[in-house]
Parts: structure tokens; C-alpha cells; sequence
């Protein structure tokens, strides 16, 4: 491979518009994608909801309950059946085998304002009773049938109290976890939803972009982060973060308020947000003031190369235990052998941060088309020291391709020293 160039900002400010990937699927692999517009969700939703009922048939079940616990990671399969975003504490869906439309339950009547605004289902379903778990109940009893099964996805996040309560109010029904099934169904993306992955990829980019435009010794980290979110903030993102690490260290955080940028400094910056329809992406660029030491350049390069190699390796059948050993291999043909991971190679990605297993987690989850995995090359090397190496990839039928136009040439960044 040959060795990345990086880009010098000491001069010129931020590039043009972003070209497309350099690294994308050979032509006729990926599926056209639609327009990233309310109506060709709703039309997406419905073929999603169609895609579940055949499973709720298969398992005779009548009707669904779709927990969701309000955090960033723990809205997906809610709003996977209905746009709608819990930021208000917890928001239920309940879907009924025969009916295109769920209902969404939140706690907040704000939130459930916000939701009636954004939804695919039909606005008056969206509600904010009193009593979620009693109305829960109520919808649970008048469309389960004569077979009382309750499916219930994502089990293993529902309250305790909550889960005590729905079995005492439904003592005669059965409660089936339908969460890995589920949770198998959207895990695999549709072209509208690779199409949205693309958007936030070019988006975050940007933000870089804004973010490379603002650094300059003497500004504060948060300053400079602020720039970067505000792209991505008018373009209609709404969770996020931006986090910074120093030196040849992968663990980046949010920086202290009153941190100056100064001239020597050599760190990651991070940006980690959802897209304006709720996919998320993890993206890294590293910069220094002046000019990168040999030695970053070097471990730049050999991290670059892990992230290929498991790039590459992005095909079905291929576990996830399989991309964090091509990276490792990578790492040591460059004379950089790993002792340990720091954070799992990757995961699969979607409208949570993680809806899947990672790769330490279990490391035999095997892949298949049209996944979407967060990458970042986990390993660890003497001395603790690593790189953070992270964009969203999609598995294709021969390969990975990179959801965004961040290639290695606008990943490592000189900026001007005074």
C-alpha cells in the first residue's frame, strides 16, 4: 500500500465540496437508492412493517410490543417502526399483526408532541397516557387474540418494574421474545437507509472540513468542536458529540472549556452524531500544528492500513472475529504488533450507536449484505499507545465500502503553527 498523504492547512482553507468515495462497491452491487425524503421513509417504514408482521405470523404471534429505554442507543426499534425520537425518558410501540400503523406510547407529553409532528404512523396513534404499561395492556388484550401471545422486542432493555407489571395486568398471556429476530430484520439496511448513511458520511465530512477552518493556535477545542457541530446541527442532526484525544491515544472525550490550542499540538478529533434521519457514524480525522512527528506518520500508516484490510474483508459469511484479525495482521506486518484492544474492531450501526454484537462481544457474528459496521481498528500496542482509526462501512457482496468520501488524504490534517 502506499503510503497517505496528508493534507496541509497551514495555507489553504478547507477544501471544495466532497467527491465522491474513491473506495465504493464495483458498479451494480449496491442498490439504487431513493430520495431522502418524508414520503419515501413512510414507504420504507411500510415495506418494514410488512417484514416484521410476516415474522409476528411465523411466530404466532398477534400483536408487538417494541420497548425503547430514551437513550440514544436505545431508541432504534421504535423509530425504525415509526421516525419517531424518544429524548424524554421511555417510548413504546405496540403493532398490531393485521394493522400497517403502530401505536407510539411516550411518557412525555412533549415528546409525544414531537413525535405526532415527524411520524410515519398515523398521528393520532402517537399518545401520552397516563398509565403506559396499563395502556400497553389495553391494546395488548384487544388485537393479541385468541392464542394471548404478546411479542415483545427488545425484552432485555424494558424496566423491571415495567416488566412485573405488563405479566401482573396480562396474567393469562404469554410474553415471547421476539428481540433477536427483531433485532436480525434491521440490522440489515435498505437503500434508503445506506442512502442516509452516505448523506451523514459527506456530512461529517464537512463538518471536518469546518472544524480544519477554525483551528488555529490560541482558539479553545470547544470553539473549534462548536464549529463542526454546527454544520451538522442546521443540516438536522439532533444527538451527538465531538471529543478530542492527544498524542498517539485513542481514548477521545469531549475537552476542557477553557484548553487552548497551541502550537505542537498533535491529537484526533472525533465526531460522533446521528444523520438528520437518525443514522449514526462514528468519523476521525487526526491534525497536528506545524507537522506530524515521523513516528505518528508511521503508526497514521499502519492504522490506515488495518482499517483497509478490514474494509476489505466486509463480505457475507466473513465474521467480525475475522475483520479484527486482518486488521491485527495488518498492524503487525508494519511492525506495530498488538497486546490488547482498547475498544472492539467493529460493530454493526443504525439508528442506535451499536444494534448489534461487537466484536469483542462476539467475535463469530457472522455478516451479510447490506449491514452497515462501525470500523475502527481496536488493537493496542506496547506502551499503550494506539490510533483511532473510524467510519461507517457497508458489507457488500465482495468487499466494504466506505460511507463516506473521508479517504486518507483528508484524515491527517497539518494546520499552521502561529
Amino acid at each position: 500500500m502506499s503510503a497517505p498523504s496528508s493534507t496541509d492547512r497551514s495555507s489553504a482553507g478547507p477544501s471544495s465540496s466532497d467527491p465522491a468515495s474513491s473506495d465504493r462497491a464495483p458498479a451494480g452491487s449496491a442498490p439504487a437508492e431513493p430520495a431522502l425524503t418524508h414520503a419515501a421513509l413512510r414507504d420504507d417504514v411500510g415495506r418494514r412493517i410488512a417484514a416484521v408482521q410476516r415474522l409476528m405470523a411465523a411466530r404466532d404471534v398477534a400483536v408487538l410490543l417494541v420497548v425503547g429505554d430514551g437513550s440514544p442507543n436505545g431508541t432504534a426499534g421504535v423509530r425504525w417502526l415509526s421516525n419517531a425520537r424518544a429524548w424524554a425518558g421511555p417510548l413504546h410501540a405496540v403493532l398490531a399483526g393485521a394493522d400497517p400503523d403502530p401505536w407510539v406510547l411516550s411518557h412525555s407529553s412533549y415528546q409525544a408532541r414531537w413525535t405526532a409532528d415527524a411520524t410515519t404512523t398515523r398521528p393520532e396513534r402517537v399518545e401520552a397516557p397516563a398509565d403506559v404499561i396499563g395502556r400497553v395492556a389495553a391494546l395488548a388484550r384487544e388485537h393479541a387474540g385468541p392464542g394471548r401471545r404478546v411479542g415483545v422486542a427488545g425484552l432485555p432493555r424494558m424496566a423491571l418494574a415495567d416488566h412485573a407489571r405488563l405479566c401482573a395486568l396480562l396474567p393469562d398471556f404469554d410474553l415471547v421474545d421476539l428481540t433477536p429476530a427483531f433485532d436480525a430484520l434491521r440490522r440489515v439496511k435498505s437503500p434508503f437507509e445506506i442512502a442516509a448513511f452516505r448523506e451523514n458520511g459527506a456530512l461529517l465530512s464537512q463538518a471536518m472540513e469546518a472544524f480544519a477552518a477554525a483551528a488555529r493556535v490560541g482558539v479553545p477545542y470547544a470553539s473549534a468542536c462548536a464549529q463542526a457541530e454546527t454544520v451538522l446541527k442546521a443540516n438536522g442532526a439532533f444527538w451527538g458529540r465531538s471529543k478530542v484525544s492527544f498524542g498517539p491515544s485513542p481514548m477521545t472525550v469531549p475537552p476542557d472549556t477553557d484548553r487552548l490550542m497551541a502550537a505542537g499540538d498533535v491529537f484526533t478529533f472525533e465526531l460522533v452524531y446521528e444523520s438528520p434521519w437518525g443514522y449514526w457514524t462514528e468519523m476521525t480525522t487526526h491534525f497536528a500544528f506545524g507537522g506530524f512527528p515521523d513516528a505518528f506518520r508511521a503508526m497514521f500508516e499502519a492504522w490506515w492500513a488495518a482499517f483497509e484490510a478490514g474494509r476489505a474483508l466486509a463480505r457475507p459469511g466473513v465474521t467480525q472475529g475475522d475483520i479484527a484479525a486482518a486488521a491485527d495482521a495488518a498492524l503487525a506486518a508494519r511492525g506495530f504488533a498488538p497486546v490488547g484492544k482498547h475498544t472492539p474492531d467493529c460493530h454493526s450501526i443504525g439508528l442506535d450507536g451499536g444494534d448489534g454484537p461487537s466484536a469483542i462481544a462476539d467475535p463469530a457474528f457472522t455478516l451479510a449484505v447490506d449491514m452497515v459496521l462501525s470500523l475502527h481498528p481496536g488493537a493496542e500496542i506496547a506502551g499503550g499507545r494506539a490510533l483511532l482509526v473510524s467510519d461507517n462501512v457497508r458489507v457488500g457482496p465482495t468487499g466494504g465500502e466506505r460511507l463516506s468520501p473521508h479517504d486518507a488524504a483528508r484524515r491527517l490534517v497539518v494546520l499552521p503553527s502561529r
